[in-house]
């Protein structure tokens, strides 16, 4: 979402000494964000040798507090040894948050999750959490493919983007027997919801419980008709679901008997229970 640019200017006039001393530190273009808060970003300390790596690492960490849009570095002589200077540009004050995209949860929910206030000085690494605990809100209910698609900042207004994954086609492929209908009606889910994994997770579970199939699995793929849509793939392999049944007795007073039975918990692959069979024996 947000771009590094960050370069070192070094104006550095001839100097006595082999390897110059730091004689002062300093930061310059900040308006909001204090002086002792960017330099506790530092390691380079008045009275060391100059290390121009240490001051790329100083330039890189004063980037990373998230404040700036710009870091630079600039060395010039003093009296004793060499000053340096930071020099930064602030991000903007913020003025506004807007969200675009979003049906599950209104706006104002959504800025409740968000610390970032208008007034302030933007800070990507602050934001970047405030995305990360609404990217959590939706996972939290379910809505795990949730995106957030884009990030603009003009000015002092925010507007974030979010992509909301609706259901496209639901594919079942696997089932030689059992009619498509008859595991449809147990997902809870149709083409055009919003994409929801608890829902679909109990809707897996009422397949798994028909007792038809010896394993269900799930997949997704992108939908070819909405790139905002996911298709979901259901394969199941299919059980035994026909038994047979033969029984064989005898007694002192009744003799032989004897009885055989057929049931299918599918029948007809239409989700329909049938038995029948019949007994055999001297006694009516």
């Amino acid at each position: 979402l947000f771009i590094l640019s960050v370069c070192l200017f070094y104006q550095v006039a001839p100097v006595d000494a082999a390897t110059p001393l730091v004689s002062a530190v300093d930061v310059q273009g900040n308006e909001k964000v204090v002086s002792q808060h960017i330099l506790g970003a530092v390691k380079t300390r008045p009275g060391e040798p100059i290390d121009e790596e240490q001051l790329k690492k100083d330039v890189e960490s004063i980037y990373e507090l998230g404040f700036f849009s710009f870091v630079d570095a600039k060395l010039s002589p003093l009296t004793g040894g060499i000053a340096v200077t930071f020099l930064v540009q602030e991000n903007p004050t913020v003025e506004s948050i807007e969200f675009t995209g979003n049906t599950v949860y209104s706006s104002e929910e959504l800025k409740e999750l968000v610390f970032t206030a208008p007034g302030t000085v933007f800070n990507r690494v602050f934001f970047r959490h405030d995305l990360q605990r609404i990217k959590e809100k939706y996972e939290k209910d379910g809505y795990v493919m949730m995106k957030i698609a884009d990030v603009q900042l003009v000015g002092g207004s925010i507007t974030v983007q979010i992509v909301e994954p609706r259901v496209g086609d639901i594919i079942i492929q696997g089932n030689t027997k059992t009619r498509g209908y008859v595991i449809e009606r147990e997902i809870k889910m149709e083409k055009g919801d919003l994409f929801n994994a608890t829902v679909l997770r109990h809707s897996i579970n009422k397949v798994n419980n028909l007792g038809f199939f010896e394993d269900v699995s799930v997949g997704f793929e992108p939908s070819e008709e909405d790139p905002s849509a996911t298709n979901i793939v259901l394969t199941v392999e299919e059980a035994k679901t026909g038994n047979i049944g033969l029984t064989v007795g005898h007694g002192s007073s009744s003799g032989w008997s004897g009885g055989l039975s057929y049931g299918d918990s599918n029948w007809g692959g239409r989700g329909h229970k049938f038995e029948v069979g019949f007994e055999l024996g001297q006694n009516e």
